[in-house]
């Protein structure tokens, strides 16, 4: 990307190592911004092929403060934040990044030697030259799968007399039997990396990466038709390709116990985009209820949903790329904090609380109501939730709230008021989970039910 400092890279996609998206310290996740050290890499591969790599050391040069220290990371957008950081330079990241300081000293001098100055011979040796790979191929598990629990079996068949398997940077040494090759390795992580490698006697090299997400050992789930992320049946997406379809459509809500840690996993029919460079997510907002207790009369949700749950709920847990998110009691005070992670190649958000904030009830007796909302900016709306307008004010009101709001509900824009909205009886749910023989469109119809209307609390696999 361009950037007042010139053109830089970030490390891969969506990198979590960053500040937040309004530019707050990194709380564990956050995204990452660009590395100035990543022109200098791009400057060598430039100068190896005899191209001018002049710009990308003024890029690095560009990037450095009063000091004249090139930082790991500078900021990525030209707005104005907060915490004072500037288009182009560095973030509240290291400064100076010695690797990156180094970088810069290198390409300097491969520029003035016309060459990069720092090939190692091993390397060149080992990569210049064709070596005849082994056949290798990787039985289990299945890219992109999901483990049940916390380790898997990681098979397969090779040529080579030796196989390492690195998962996330730890590494198994395996010697095939037979051709034949079988290890269990430890996922810890939610989302792991597996590299399976085969080297053969005289140095030639195969692999295969798989993908394997591990939450823990499932308790239960509940499944949601695809196609339903309209509301009652009304509602229409907002124009702008920030919102891409089946973003807000639920598929599968799936609940995981791995230790002491809950995990909530849902499952979307769509992509999930970041376009407003959140922790993963920038247009959702999920909202999952959960009852430990059983019985009682119906209660509101939280504010700006515009719904309420079937019976009492005791717990709500918020995921939100960013804004506040966490465990609430109805009250609205935060019970514990709430690990977000977001899985867009399985198009899974992971919402991970502590067992306790359940108070000593099984998570297999809780019922739950699962409800997705469109992430709202401060100001935009109550509770960080966007309203859903009319259908005739979407289509004719000012352009914004057709191309960024959603529209086939009831009620116009007004500033005025707290909601942003001068009917507030339709619910700002664009998708739940229904019980069996519920249908959603009669179940958040306002027009049917008083309002707030009533979503279901249902019992894993109910």
């Amino acid at each position: 990307m361009d950037t007042a400092a010139g053109r830089v890279w970030k490390r891969y996609t969506f990198d979590g190592y960053g500040e937040t998206a309004d530019g707050a310290p990194w709380t564990g996740v956050g995204v990452g911004r660009p590395w100035p050290i990543l022109s200098g890499e791009r400057g060598e591969y430039a100068l190896a092929n005899r191209k001018n790599a002049t710009p990308y050391l003024r890029t690095m040069a560009n990037s450095a403060n009063d000091g004249l220290m090139i930082p790991e990371q500078i900021w990525d957008k030209p707005d104005p934040t907060a915490y004072g950081h500037v288009f182009g330079k560095g973030t509240g990241s290291a400064a100076p990044l010695a690797w990156a300081m180094a970088q810069y000293v290198r390409l300097a001098l491969g520029i003035e030697a016309g060459r990069p100055v720092e090939t190692p011979r091993v390397v060149a040796d080992r990569y210049a030259r064709t070596l005849p790979a082994p056949a290798l191929t990787v039985t289990g598990p299945a890219d992109m799968s999901t483990a049940d629990g916390k380790s898997i079996e990681v098979t397969g068949t090779t040529t080579a007399g030796k196989v390492y398997i690195a998962v996330n940077g730890v590494t198994t040494t395996v010697t095939p039997s037979s051709g034949s090759f079988t290890a269990t390795v430890r996922l810890p992580a939610v989302q792991n990396t597996i590299t399976v490698a085969a080297v053969a006697a005289d140095g030639g090299t195969n692999a295969v990466t798989r993908t394997v997400m591990s939450f823990g050992d499932r308790l239960g789930g509940l499944a949601d038709p695809v196609g339903d992320d309209n509301g009652p049946g009304s509602y229409v997406y907002p124009a702008s390709g920030a919102f891409s379809r089946g973003a807000f459509d639920l598929k599968r809500f799936d609940v995981y116990r791995d230790g002491d840690t809950l995990r909530l996993v849902t499952t979307l029919a769509g992509d999930i985009t970041n376009p407003w460079g959140g922790n993963g997510m920038s247009v959702q907002r999920l909202n999952v209820y959960l009852q430990t207790t059983p019985g009682g009369s119906p209660q509101p949700a939280l504010p700006g949903t515009n719904i309420a749950t079937g019976q009492a709920w005791q717990l709500t847990v918020v995921a939100d790329g960013r804004y506040p998110m966490g465990a609430y009691a109805p009250g609205g005070e935060k019970i514990s904090d709430v690990g977000l992670s977001v899985l867009p190649a399985t198009r899974q958000i992971v919402a991970s609380l502590p067992v306790s904030a359940l108070n000593g009830t099984d998570p297999r007796a809780v019922k739950y109501a699962v409800a997705m909302f469109s992430d709202a900016e401060n100001g935009e709306g109550i509770g960080n939730i966007r309203p859903v307008y009319s259908l005739e004010h979407w289509q004719t009101g000012p352009w914004w709230i057709h191309d960024y709001r959603f529209g086939g509900g009831a009620g116009e824009y007004s500033d005025a008021l707290p909601a942003k909205d001068t009917d507030t009886s339709d619910p700002n749910a664009i998708d739940v989970i229904v019980g069996a023989g519920q249908d959603q469109s009669d179940v958040l119809d306002w027009t049917k039910h008083t309002p707030p209307v009533a979503v279901p609390l249902l019992g894993l696999d109910e």
